[in-house]
């Protein structure tokens, strides 16, 4: 059963496309959100080095994905064209403006990491927004061109201001968190007046493009593909940042250690997500019905699979993953580890390496099905050379 499939399936159970998006941004949000608190938590800032350098690799990506999905060619002011489409998938309203000296200003409004990063006390979320905004100015200036942050909202500023400047080091990015803690609604607020920016500004970028989009499809199937790919960078530019932290861990820190952050940060998403956290998403077992039908940890792995955008099967007592996105991605940019400052690794390590990633994967899945009673063993993963990750529930 393809991704599409899989939705379809889910949208049965009520969650439709637009909710897959929210309920994965929340999920893979929390899942790097976990990993950083306990990692910046063990190691300080030494921490903080590996996590920026996940963010460069991985804004660097997805900058080269859509520069191919949108054609856009290799100038400084594509860093803001691709930057914008890196913000818009991560539900961020922003502004990117090119000034008279050819610099790019890229201005963040409503970050909805910023309520994370005051109520943890830590900037590590916001310092990966940088990361990003590094990585795709990396890919479009071969590395000319450096980023600095000049505003901070969780440290009481209106916007996070952005400068990149060709030619130019990148400047530091030190806070002091000084913001109040948000009230108990705003979260929720807050990500539902950002999808409507979303869904204003990016859907009709996405509705004309013909290679994300058939544009032979009715108005409703093109909504549904459009955001489909909004999922799909979603998942890459926040999920796939946990398989390259947990890749860059892997190689300084070896396997104990790595492994040990990653199944936590899995597992600390699923709780949250269970227990309906920010108010405007409800407990998945309350809101699907998970622990009063039959059939419910086959259900959770359809949900799970449809919000993170996986391709798979659902069938009786089992799940089974064959095309994962972040696997993908970490073995796209293994190609060329410089290029993403990721180390190279001998083959062995390296599926050590991406294995690592995947335990978050596995850990959140068995929490979010287990929540309902239902004991769930990983049989296979694809880090492991086999065609498909397969669960079993028992």
């Amino acid at each position: 059963m393809v991704w599409s499939e899989i939705a379809k399936k889910a949208a049965s159970y009520g969650l439709s496309v637009e909710n897959a998006f929210v309920d994965g941004m929340f999920l893979a949000g929390m899942q790097i959100a976990t990993f950083g608190g306990e990692f910046v938590k063990s190691f300080g800032e030494g921490a903080r080095g590996i996590l920026l350098r996940g963010a460069v690799a991985t804004g660097k990506y997805v900058g080269n994905k859509v520069t191919n999905d949108f054609g856009f060619g290799k100038e400084l002011i594509d860093v803001g064209r691709i930057q914008d489409l890196v913000m818009y998938s991560v539900l961020m309203p922003h502004t990117i403006e090119q000034l008279e000296n050819g610099d790019i200003k890229l201005s963040v409004f409503d970050c909805p990491f910023a309520p994370m990063a005051v109520l943890l006390s830590d900037p590590m979320a916001c310092e990966m927004c940088v990361g990003y905004v590094r990585g795709a100015a990396k890919y479009v200036t071969e590395g000319k061109a450096g980023v600095s942050r000049v505003t901070h909202i969780p440290a009481g500023d209106e916007r996070c201001d952005f400068f990149v400047k060709d030619g130019v080091p990148h400047g530091l990015t030190r806070y002091e968190i000084k913001a109040h803690i948000p009230p108990e609604d705003y979260l929720s607020t807050l990500l539902s007046k950002d999808l409507e920016f979303v869904k204003e500004n990016y859907l009709p970028k996405a509705f004309s493009n013909p290679k994300i989009v058939d544009q032979n499809a009715s108005e409703e199937e093109k909504k549904d593909q459009a955001l489909a790919y909004l999922i799909e960078i979603t998942s890459l530019v926040l999920r796939g940042l946990v398989m390259t932290e947990s890749y860059s861990a892997y190689s300084i820190l070896g396997k104990g250690i790595s492994y040990r952050v990653a199944e936590t940060a899995g597992k600390g998403a699923a709780d949250l997500m269970v227990a309906g956290f920010p108010p405007v998403i409800s407990g998945w077992n309350d809101r699907f019905g998970l622990s009063n039908l039959e059939g419910r940890a086959e259900k959770a792995a359809v949900l799970y699979s449809t919000v993170m955008k996986l391709d798979g099967k659902v069938g009786d007592g089992w799940f089974e993953v064959d095309n994962c996105l972040w696997k993908n991605m970490v073995e796209e940019m293994l190609k060329d580890p410089a290029g993403y400052d990721m180390a190279s690794l001998s083959e062995s390590d390296k599926a050590e390496a991406i294995k690592c990633g995947c335990v978050s994967c596995d850990s959140c899945l068995k929490g979010l099905i287990g929540s309902n009673g239902v004991h769930v063993e990983q049989a296979s993963c694809q880090a492991d050379g086999t065609d498909r990750c397969h669960w079993v529930f028992k």
